[in-house]
Order: structure tokens, then sequence, then C-alpha cells
């Protein structure tokens, strides 16, 4: 018994894993950065500044997205990461510096 619940527990984490790109799907980047509150909440975040709540996934993704630009991610995908990094160093200079700090990009 106890064997079966250590694989269902395995099986369970395993489905719930997700490719970086797919981030980019469970979350709409363009309507957090428009949003005052939530693009403070996301950046403050990613920025290790204050704790997640339900940005977690994106803040323990970004290491990787980051290093590989988007990497596996599909061309919609990407299009969005572009746009994202775009908009945070056009608009938002200072905190585009520290991600870049931070994650050393």
């Amino acid at each position: 018994m106890k064997v079966f619940l250590l694989a269902l527990l395995v099986a369970l984490a395993a489905a719930q894993t997700i490719h970086d790109g797919q981030i980019f799907d469970q979350f709409n980047i363009k309507e957090i950065m428009s949003d005052d509150v939530q693009r403070k909440l996301l950046l403050d975040c990613v920025l290790d500044r204050s704790p997640c709540g339900k940005y977690q996934i994106i803040k323990d993704k970004t290491p990787s997205i980051l290093e590989t630009k988007c990497g596996d991610c599909t061309r919609a995908q990407k299009a969005k990461f572009e746009e994202a990094i775009k908009t945070l160093e056009r608009d938002y200079i200072d905190e585009f510096k520290a991600l870049k700090t931070l994650y050393a990009v």
C-alpha cells in the first residue's frame, strides 16, 4: 500500500510539471504587465522582494526561460516572451536591470 501511494504521488507530481513556455499559456503576461497591482506582485515575486503566491511557477521557470531565451517555447509562446522582455526593457528599465543582475543574463 505504501509503495502504491508513493507511486501515485510521483505520478501526480509528474503530471503537474509544466514546460517553461507553458507559463505563457497559463498566464496572460500582457494583461499582467498592464495592471499596476498585478505587475508589481509579479515583479516583486521574480525579483525576490516578496512572496509569490499564484506567480510562484513563473518565478520557478524564470531562470531557465531567461537562460535559454525561451528555448523550448512554441512560436506563439516565444513571441509572448519577447514582447514581455521588450515591455520590461522599454517601460520598466530598473526592474529589467534588476532581473538581468539577479539571473545573470
